[in-house]
């Protein structure tokens, strides 16, 4: 099940709604000290909630089943890969959250996980999506792979204004505070702990913006 796919059903539905609600995509890490760690990837959106309970006679069963089940079908994808485990998918409307979590054991499970979810081969030359060290984090720029699913589905969208709602979001929690990182827009907690960073769509898509980062910890 493309990720691209839930995307259009999601944005389509939206801006039928006459909704103004951002749409984040999110990829949130957790590292541990000894470089596993636990991960969400999903969409959380405030009008999902709208969406499937409120507004859900505006909605067709067959749409709603398919955003229901579209966290388990993506989860499928990792049970194969090795170092991956405690698998879930998630569908929490009444949050605005949906997609899934899984544990990983190191960098490797990791980045197959990623490229399974793109439903592309990682291959031992296959370029890391993240890189972790004892005290470095680097994530590479998701850019050009937003940009190409993009490209993808852009058809699909009636209005291009629709870029203007969707965001990349990613958060990533580590053991250490966190000395320095390499991206104006991104932020630090309280604790210097977890480093936050959000992209619009609109700046990926029309001015290239690198949405890569890293920092020491």
């Amino acid at each position: 099940m493309r990720i691209s796919k839930i995307i259009v059903v999601l944005s389509t539905i939206f801006l039928l709604l006459g909704t103004t609600s951002c749409i984040d995509f999110l990829n949130e890490i957790k590292i541990n000290k000894d470089k596993s760690g636990t991960v969400f990837l999903g969409i959380e959106m405030n009008a999902i909630a709208g969406l499937m309970i409120t507004e859900s006679d505006k909605v067709s069963p067959k749409i709603k089943e398919y955003i229901i089940h579209f966290p388990s079908e993506s989860a499928k994808l990792l049970q194969d890969v090795k170092g991956i485990s405690n698998i879930e998918s998630y569908t929490q409307p009444a949050q605005g959250r949906i997609g899934i979590g899984f544990n990983f054991k190191n960098q490797k499970a990791l980045n197959e996980a990623y490229y399974k979810l793109l439903e592309m081969d990682y291959k031992w030359y296959s370029p890391n999506m993240v890189i972790i060290r004892k005290h470095k984090i680097k994530l590479r720029n998701a850019t050009p792979y937003i940009k190409e699913y993009y490209g993808e589905i852009k058809d699909s969208f009636e209005d291009y204004t629709i870029v203007n709602y969707l965001h990349y979001k990613t958060i990533i929690h580590v053991p250490n505070s966190i000395n320095n990182f390499s991206i104006e827009r991104g932020s630090l907690s309280q604790d210097k702990k977890i480093f936050s960073n959000r992209t619009s769509g609109k700046e990926i898509i029309e001015l290239n913006v690198n949405s890569g980062f890293s920092f020491r910890y």
